[in-house]
């Protein structure tokens, strides 16, 4: 009897071992360069040739027409492919580049807690609920809170996650699942740590003052004589006075109109119009008003929207700005005016402020959008009005800044009832 048979012309085959009547199965994969080795399960001769053929069409079709990798890929390179998708998207303008970044920054954290344990046809449902990060059992959550993350930037990247086990399953079909389990967090974790932040990290009219006095100082202190160009770095062509310009009035824009930080950094002069309003109708004095429009591929929630803002900062920078079209902070208009120049100047600003050094801590650029919303809702605009203009739910600001909206009742009640004090006076005794 034989104890090695071909199967289809040579391509795989079975064969017994000196110890064992079991029929085993082997077929060289050429562009893995290994054999794939599996047992029959069976000393039946035509059965364990039937199960090879079966295995051997099925490794070949996976292998040749599919292109998949038979022996499974890494990680590293199922995120590279996932990654490589989603740049495609951003030229169908799916996506923006910014997006990407963010993508590619939650994925990081999540190869680091995977810390080369599996290959992705390994990887099981329930990673995200249990696995073992340097030899203790914790979730992903457990993991990224011993980090010092909020609960909503874990929130997010557990989303990002589940967008790229989405694509292994339906575009790649490398896993055998239909969807990654994700624990659980708590909606009111979510929702109270980011008032509590909010509350924390925004602006009282007299810090924001404070700190646009802390602006005029840093402008001040920047060298106004041209920079000679020495790289290819169209920024090194500019003064430092212009630079410290620019960040003071993308600061002061970021205040006045509530917009995140990528939206204004996409805005361009072409985004732009401007119209002349009278004040308070007739006879009164003509101001100048910004008619913005955010497009979608710049928003955060992907939604285009158009609001009118007070003009002043923008033509304040528009009198320094030595460009007329392209991005409107920007050095030249060809390119973005970088995120961490701005924080570096906010930072600066800061330090030059008469703000309180423990209280500079709490304050992020993100604080002035906190401020702006905070403001508006003090000014009595209704919740309908900002959630336009910011471009965020009514729901989220109802929720998120719900503290201000008590803090205006309780200051209503307040003068309510000194005022009930003053009119309505005690009887004296003698008329009772």
């Amino acid at each position: 009897m034989k104890n090695e048979i071909p199967i289809m012309d040579g391509i795989a085959k079975i064969k017994r071992c000196k110890n064992s009547s079991i029929w085993q199965f082997s077929m060289w994969i050429k562009k893995e360069k290994k054999y794939y080795r599996a047992t029959t399960g069976t000393r039946n001769t035509e059965q364990a040739i039937y199960i090879a053929r079966k295995e051997t069409a099925q490794l070949l079709y996976r292998s040749e027409t599919k292109k998949e990798k038979i022996f499974g890929i890494t990680v590293s390179e199922g995120i590279a492919e996932f990654l490589d998708w989603k740049r495609r998207q951003i030229h169908t303008k799916q996506i923006v580049p910014q997006r990407l970044q963010t993508i590619i920054s939650h994925l990081a954290h999540f190869e680091k807690y995977l810390d080369g344990q599996f290959k992705v046809n390994e990887i099981p449902k329930t990673i995200l609920r249990n696995n073992i990060v340097d030899g203790v059992k914790k979730n992903y959550i457990e993991y990224r809170t011993e980090q010092k993350v909020s609960y909503t930037t874990i929130k997010n990247e557990m989303s990002t996650i589940g967008m790229l086990f989405k694509y292994w399953i339906e575009e790649k079909d490398y896993l055998e699942m239909n969807a990654i389990l994700k624990p659980e967090i708590k909606q009111t974790l979510i929702n109270g740590r980011t008032t509590a932040n909010v509350r924390r990290q925004t602006f009282t009219e007299e810090e924001y003052n404070k700190f646009t006095g802390g602006m005029r100082s840093y402008v001040a202190k920047g060298c106004k004589q041209e920079i000679l160009q020495t790289t290819r770095n169209p920024v090194c062509n500019y003064s430092d006075y212009y630079k410290r310009e620019l960040a003071r009035r993308y600061l002061l824009f970021a205040a006045n109109s509530g917009l995140r930080s990528g939206e204004i950094r996409q805005l361009k002069w072409e985004n732009i119009n401007f119209t002349k309003v009278q004040e308070g109708g007739h006879n009164t004095r003509w101001i100048t008003i910004a008619e913005v429009e955010v497009l979608p591929e710049t928003s955060k929630v992907r939604k285009g929207r158009i609001f009118c803002v007070d003009a002043t900062q923008l033509l304040k920078w528009k009198e320094v700005c030595k460009h007329t079209t392209g991005f409107i902070f920007s050095i030249d208009g060809n390119y973005e005016y970088k995120r961490q120049n701005i924080n570096e100047a906010f930072k600066q600003i800061l330090e030059m402020s008469t703000i309180d050094k423990q209280r500079q801590s709490d304050l992020v650029p993100y604080s002035l959008r906190h401020y702006h919303i905070t403001r508006e809702v003090k000014r009595g605009n209704t919740f309908e009005d900002i959630s336009v203009q910011c471009g965020t739910s009514i729901r989220h600001i109802e929720s998120t800044y719900l503290h201000v909206d008590k803090q205006m009742m309780l200051e209503t009640a307040m003068k309510r009832f000194n005022a009930d004090k003053q009119r309505y006076k005690p009887i004296p005794l003698k008329y009772v």
